[in-house]
């Protein structure tokens, strides 16, 4: 299987994950508003598509554009939520779904080498497509997924979910960052999930694999409830 067909599979995976929340929670679920400090299941989904089409968008650019800095993603977060509360559930997926196959449509343009090349598009800066979109859309959708499973009080659906996401994203990219970032996911997962032990030993792992995730580590909230463990603090020291 070529890069861009695994690229393609697992965009397309990520459509089903969602979808199949609609056989987990029951209508009124799916329909719950959130709030801002709480969000509900659409308020995921429409987080997720927003940075997904934000995304599609930017594979038009020309190769060439500068890189753009991160914003205060607080604020756009909050924006995105506060801009989206006419939505209904179905309205959501929708939203998701076209901004996933936007990416799937706007990858079959780029040939194969490219997908692989870290200096092919300035604005990815030393990443490529292929490394960065599983994290963007998968990884991240996931993430989100396991949140909800969370809010729900449903930790073992959460772990597993964490699990499946690991070993689908792992072998998209073998570099050590790259194994790192996803190991650090799987650590916060099990840290919101209470498993601190395995957490914390996920957690010094992957930062031996990505060093560069130590600062944002210290303020990571998904890592909150490690932070008055001995074993944690010794990582910092």
């Amino acid at each position: 299987m070529t890069t861009k067909d695994q690229l393609i599979s697992i965009i397309k995976e990520t459509i089903q994950e969602f979808h199949g929340l609609e056989k987990l929670f029951p209508p009124e679920k799916l329909e719950q508003k959130g709030t801002l400090m709480k969000w509900a299941l659409r308020d995921d989904v429409i987080h997720c598509a927003y940075y997904i089409q934000q995304f599609a968008d930017r594979l038009a650019w020309p190769r060439d554009h500068a890189k753009v800095d991160s914003n205060d993603y607080l604020k756009v977060n909050d924006d995105v939520w506060t801009g989206h509360q006419s939505e209904n559930w179905a309205q959501s997926i929708k939203m998701l779904e076209d901004a996933c196959r936007a990416v799937i449509t706007g990858l079959k343009l780029i040939d194969e080498d490219d997908l692989n090349d870290g200096a092919a598009f300035t604005w990815m800066g030393e990443q490529s497509l292929a490394q960065y979109i599983p994290g963007l859309v998968f990884t991240h959708g996931l993430m989100h997924i396991q949140y909800a499973f969370m809010r729900e009080g449903m930790a073992d659906a959460a772990i597993r979910n964490s699990d499946k996401a690991y070993q689908m994203i792992n072998p998209l990219d073998s570099s050590e960052r790259g194994r790192g970032r996803n190991l650090y996911n799987k650590a916060c997962s099990y840290a919101l999930a209470g498993h601190k032990t395995e957490a914390i030993q996920m957690l010094k792992d992957a930062l031996k694999l990505a060093p560069d995730l130590l600062e944002w580590s210290k303020q990571d909230s998904d890592l909150d409830n490690l932070r008055e463990d001995p074993q944690f603090m010794a990582i910092y020291r």
